[in-house]
């Protein structure tokens, strides 16, 4: 240090998740887009950070958090504060600039009719898997968390299934994709269930546009494998064939959020939505899907099919997780499952083995 010179006075860095979440309120989240907003306002300030850093740390609360994107975040935070960053999503208007601030249209609506919104979305979910299973649609595409139902409300159909049906869960190559699909080509049903790895290779991608593209009943939709393969020699399987069967996912990716990214896969991801139609079963945020675990407990018989019979006793255990909505580390049916367990096998202890176990450590 040189003669006169003032040492340098360390930035605090540290920063909790807690803290980077409520900056990220701030920004705008959870609404749709505010991640890229964050990103446009870290660079007016000649700062930068990736929109998928911002993305894995806000959803992520085990995710380190690095002294320069504290830095950055607690930047943006001043930002607001001095009111050079107006706070909220904000959304062009005519003329080009982002005075007009948006607003979640969840936020004028009852707990009890964002119920109904979900309800309304599981019911035409489940019409849409009784079409594909029964061979009135050729394809469907649904997105929703982890832990939503979308499995039970699938396999219920299952004994319906006329001819062969197959559920694929976890990853799947190419080759065994073009298998799969060569298994199902006369009219059977293949159910990808949380195999997300196949929207993120193009050969498997465009093995799926060529099984979904839209044709009038009975015009052949024509699958090639073209490469050297000893294993579809093996099995005497055919280089091509005309696919006539029909084809489930089910998916935690935001294929909307994934599309508005523009990667390379992007407009493949695009063709397929056109092809097999793409729904979202609504439950973007903490406060709806808390309001599904409402909905499932109230409407369902999920605690008794887990032990719990006593409606005061399901009371008891539902009033818990919505006191600690803010504290589980996956807000979801799974947790409903879990908490049954451990009412039932350790009463005097469950609350204590939950927050241990279940919830986010601080």
């Amino acid at each position: 240090m040189g003669a006169g010179e003032k040492p340098k006075r360390k930035t605090e860095t540290n920063m909790n998740h807690d803290e980077f979440q409520s900056i990220c309120s701030a920004l705008g989240a959870p609404h749709r887009g505010w991640q890229k907003a964050a990103v446009d306002k870290a660079r007016s300030l000649g700062l930068h950070v990736s929109q998928p850093t911002i993305s894995q740390i806000y959803n992520d609360p085990e995710k380190s958090i690095s002294p320069r994107v504290a830095h950055l975040m607690r930047a943006l935070q001043d930002g607001v504060v001095s009111g050079d960053i107006p706070t909220g999503h904000h959304k062009p208007s005519g003329d080009g600039s982002t005075s007009e601030t948006y607003r979640d249209p969840d936020d004028d609506l009852s707990d009890d009719q964002i119920i109904n919104d979900i309800g309304d979305r599981f019911t035409t979910f489940d019409e849409c898997i009784e079409q594909v299973v029964c061979g009135s649609r050729q394809g469907c595409l649904v997105s929703g968390p982890p832990g939503c139902g979308k499995s039970h409300c699938v396999e219920k159909y299952e004994e319906q299934a006329e001819g062969h049906y197959e559920m694929i869960k976890g990853d799947i190559s190419a080759v065994n994709l073009y298998k799969a699909l060569f298994r199902a080509m006369d009219g059977g049903v293949l159910v990808f269930d949380d195999c997300d790895g196949v929207f993120a290779d193009e050969t498997k991608l465009n093995l799926l546009k060529a099984a979904l593209e839209v044709r009038p009943p009975g015009k052949e939709r024509k699958i090639c494998w073209l490469k050297e393969s000893n294993t579809l020699i093996a099995e005497d399987i055919p280089n091509s064939f005309d696919f006539q069967g029909r084809i489930l996912f089910m998916t935690n990716i935001d294929f909307e959020r994934e599309i508005e990214r523009g990667n390379k896969i992007a407009e493949h991801l695009k063709a397929l939505l056109s092809r097999s139609g793409y729904m979202s079963l609504g439950l973007h945020s903490k406060r709806r899907r808390m309001l599904r675990v409402v909905q499932v407990c109230r409407d369902t018989e999920i605690m008794a099919d887990n032990g719990i019979t006593d409606p005061e006793v399901q009371d008891e255990i539902l009033g818990f997780v919505m006191e600690n909505a803010e504290k589980w580390r996956e807000l979801s049916l799974r947790l409903i499952v879990l908490l049954c367990n451990y009412r039932k096998n350790i009463p005097s202890k469950w609350e204590k083995h939950a927050t241990a176990l279940l919830m986010r450590k601080r």
